[in-house]
């Protein structure tokens, strides 16, 4: 996930085209970095020494200025500790995993490893890319809705089947199984949505969700859906094409028993 607002599709292949070279990289750098455990609430920016350029194992980060929060970053991204961050804060509300390089070990790195510098300047252009699309949005989008992230551990109950629909989820990161009387009927993946039915009907959730693997949702919450449809028009698109998926899932299983 690139952002709390929801962002055009060619923005999140360009993102996910980024993620893979990030990976790529992160490959061809193995051994020349140290791992560091970092607790809850820890300001990258205000922790790290100006030389350092970090890639995130495991966490969830959030770049913010002026108390609004411009881009997520997440297991397999890069980011470069610099003087033009001054004013931002980079933190995270879970504790987390990264790596930590030297710039100029990365610097020897590139002189040395072949094709890792054509990488390196190929990932530097996705990420402008990247940032652009997200400050354009930033600045059409005047309404800032609130947003409440949660971590679940593995075999967590994130939803409960008969629970009240207290907002719509999405997966950040993980997966989780859908159970309803006991049966498995499905499971989440990672950018996927779930809880919507329930949600949009304001009737009982008729399944339950546990977390199959350590996973970071994101919860809409009733009073702050309309200010959401108003600021992140995407997020309608979002939905619409999960509950297609849905009905499609349904009409399959449907024509199997028949």
């Amino acid at each position: 996930m690139l952002s709390i607002r929801d962002v055009p599709d060619t923005l999140e292949a360009l993102y996910e085209r980024s993620k893979n070279l990030s990976r790529d990289i992160y490959t061809l750098l193995q051994g020349k970095g140290r791992l560091e455990r970092l607790p809850v609430d820890v300001d990258l920016l205000r922790h790290a020494a100006p030389t350092s350029i970090y890639f995130v194992i495991e966490g969830y980060f959030k770049l913010a200025a002026s108390g609004k929060v411009l881009r997520l970053y997440s297991g397999g991204d890069w980011f470069a500790v610099s003087p033009s961050f001054a004013g931002y804060t980079l933190s995270s509300e879970f504790a987390s995993e990264v790596m930590v390089f030297d710039k100029e070990d990365i610097g020897q790195a590139i002189r040395k490893e072949k094709g890792l510098a054509e990488k390196w300047l190929e990932l530097h252009a996705f990420e402008a890319s990247i940032d652009l699309g997200l400050c354009a949005l930033s600045v059409e989008s005047n309404v800032d809705a609130s947003f409440e992230f949660r971590q679940f551990r593995q075999g967590q109950v994130i939803t409960k089947e008969g629970g009240a629909p207290d907002g719509i989820y999405e997966m950040v990161a993980g997966e989780a199984m859908v159970t309803s009387n006991g049966k498995l009927i499905g499971k989440v993946n990672a950018g996927e949505i779930f809880g919507e039915i329930s949600f949009l009907t304001n009737k009982a959730r008729t399944a339950t969700v546990t977390a199959a693997s350590s996973c970071f949702v994101r919860i809409v919450k009733q009073d702050d859906f309309a200010k959401l449809i108003e600021s992140n028009p995407y997020l309608i698109i979002s939905i619409s094409k999960t509950l297609a998926k849905r009905i499609v899932d349904l009409n399959r299983r449907v024509a199997e028993l028949t």
